[in-house]
């Protein structure tokens, strides 16, 4: 070591303290290797003076060894502002950060576990991926897990574990073991990972029997995905399911459909004569998608009438059909 570091590993040890921040901050722009630095730093922050926490902290994250970066992860289950400095300080302490925080992970408490998966989120690792996998399976962290995964954590997979994650993935959907929230989350990300090979699990995730917070989150994961004309019509019941969540990401989810069959497109006509107008109005706005004069008949139909509502849906519907401006020409002729 150095005199000139030792001079001022000195002043951190006995100096006033201005002189103790002073000399943090110095170690942390000269950045010495020297694994008795690293130690004398953590020495000050076991010592639990507020004033010198901060700066300490960031000469570790400067200093950027192993030794030093071990530090850090010792306490990134600190609360307060400590614990968050901490925890901005990892996100941004490169590869070798996520190693470390894996081997903490399990036996961190459940708040640490939150503020590791929170930093790992934003470690593109294989590591990182492992343990936001392991705790899908935990609903109080499933949500933060599922998230960063869907966000890209899920490409840091190599391509020779990816397989195995998705049959995981499909084997515990399947089973239908696993808290409601954490199953929504599940199939978020086999929709995200597979969606070829996702379609058939989501359908039938979405049927009444499931939990509705299932059911919302496999219709939601649907949205990339294309249907089944048979498929689309037999969701047809789920607009007047109880569940109101279920019921808007069914509209939501179909509005955008573009294969109705023609038994799709009769059970669309019989929604235009109930008594609800939302439903009315999804029938409307399905339209866009079917390419038959006799539809676009009937949204112009729609379209000149007295009900603003539709009329404003009908408009949008019109808008996006390919069969729309021949019978338009002709409704504004016949309106002049």
């Amino acid at each position: 070591m150095q005199d000139v570091t030792k001079a001022i590993l000195r002043v951190l040890e006995e100096g006033t303290p201005e002189l103790r921040i002073a000399a943090a901050q110095i170690l942390g722009e000269v950045r010495p290797s020297d694994a008795a630095v690293v130690n004398a730093l953590g020495v000050q922050l076991q010592r639990g003076e507020p004033y010198l926490a901060r700066y300490v902290l960031e000469a570790l994250a400067k200093i950027n060894t192993k030794g030093a970066i071990k530090e850090l992860v010792a306490r990134v289950g600190e609360t307060g502002p400590e614990g968050d400095l901490v925890a901005h300080l990892l996100r941004s302490a490169g590869d070798q950060v996520a190693p470390m925080l894996c081997e903490v992970f399990d036996d961190s408490d459940l708040p640490t576990q939150m503020r590791i998966l929170e930093i790992l989120g934003e470690q593109a690792s294989a590591d990182a991926a492992e343990v936001m996998e392991k705790a899908l399976y935990t609903p109080e962290l499933t949500a933060i897990a599922g998230d960063a995964l869907v966000a890209g954590l899920a490409d840091a997979i190599p391509g020779n574990k990816l397989r195995y994650f998705k049959d995981r993935l499909k084997k515990a959907i399947t089973k239908g073991e696993s808290a409601s929230e954490v199953q929504g989350q599940l199939l978020r990300l086999l929709a995200h990972v597979d969606p070829k090979g996702a379609r058939a699990a989501l359908v039938k995730a979405t049927e009444p029997g499931n939990p509705p917070g299932v059911r919302h989150a496999a219709l939601e994961s649907l949205a990339e995905i294309a249907l089944t004309p048979t498929q689309a019509v037999a969701m047809l019941d789920y607009l007047t399911d109880n569940d109101a969540r279920v019921v808007e990401a069914t509209a939501e989810l179909l509005t955008s459909h573009d294969k109705w069959s023609p038994t799709g497109v009769a059970q669309l006509r019989k929604l235009l004569s109930s008594r609800r107008e939302p439903l009315r109005l999804f029938a409307i706005r399905a339209f866009r998608s079917v390419p038959s004069a006799d539809v676009v008949k009937t949204l112009v139909q729609h379209l000149l009438g007295d009900v603003p509502a539709m009329s404003e849906a009908a408009s949008e519907a019109l808008s996006h059909n390919p069969k729309a401006v021949d019978a338009l020409l002709r409704a504004l002729s016949h309106e002049k």
